[in-house]
């Protein structure tokens, strides 16, 4: 996933575009600083930008555009040609090589997967998309590091509206909790064979550990949602079911992250 900046694109075509209004009149000394400007942000545009890798049909039109570009450049600085109009030849190859990449670019810019993500309920969308662990508590990733490469996985799905997936990682960061919170209270002993929620209230229940109210929460994620998520006739279909269900792990996660101590610091 990389970010777009649309201003980049806005500063490039204000770039290329004064280049349409040069003629055969235009003397060199004129022309020269838009077709050095246009001739810098072409070659960053198709070499050493986010685009370069994707820009693909119109590679060839914007070379041609650029190695006139980078003649003409050379030619409008001599001293001697720049109170000289250009003439018909040089307008017609750089009127000709803008038109030709203009047509091609945008037919490409026109079939390319670009998208533009909607907001999500009061979710900002930079939160969800960088820094997912922030809507979760907040010592979740000092004491359960494991947990934050789903919790940012499932704010990205959320981003992007796939709602089954964000609760699948969501239910994932819950589980690396719960196996923390497992050592934290019972030190030394040996993890269910399985590592389910299920396996873990049992194992719970057995050794008389663990707050009723947690294990009740624990008990509706297993029964209402993490279990049914993992059948294919299951989905959530909306960003109000991944919301409340946020609401639900935020809870039974911070119930368990207060029994689980921060790791210490050694200098």
């Amino acid at each position: 996933m990389q970010r777009i900046d649309g201003a980049y694109l806005y500063k490039l075509g204000g770039a290329i575009r004064p280049l349409s209004n040069i003629s055969e009149s235009t003397s060199w000394g004129d022309a020269w600083l838009p077709i050095y400007i246009a001739a810098g942000e072409l070659e960053r545009f198709i070499n050493d930008s986010v685009y370069s890798q994707s820009v693909r049909t119109s590679r060839t039109s914007a070379n041609e555009l650029l190695t006139v570009l980078k003649e003409f450049s050379v030619e409008g600085g001599k001293d001697e040609l720049k109170q000289i109009q250009l003439g018909a030849w040089p307008a017609y190859r750089l009127s000709n090589s803008l038109t030709s990449f203009e047509a091609v670019m945008s037919a490409e810019f026109g079939l390319m997967p670009l998208f533009l993500i909607t907001p999500k309920k009061g979710y900002d969308l930079i939160t969800l998309l960088y820094s997912g662990a922030s809507l979760f508590p907040g010592d979740l990733a000092a004491k359960v590091p494991a947990a934050v490469l789903d919790i940012h996985s499932g704010t990205q799905c959320l981003a992007f509206e796939m709602w089954t997936s964000a609760a699948f990682h969501f239910h994932r960061a819950t589980e690396s909790v719960l196996r923390k919170y497992w050592e934290s209270i019972l030190p030394g002993r040996a993890h269910p064979g399985h590592k389910t929620i299920g396996e873990y209230l049992r194992a719970l229940a057995k050794s008389r550990k663990g707050s009723p109210k947690l294990k009740a929460a624990l008990r509706d994620l297993k029964d209402l949602d993490r279990n049914p998520v993992l059948h294919p006739e299951y989905s959530l279909s909306n960003i109000e079911e991944v919301d409340a269900l946020m609401g639900t792990i935020r809870n039974a996660m911070v119930q368990m992250l207060m029994k689980i101590p921060m790791p210490t610091t050694t200098s």
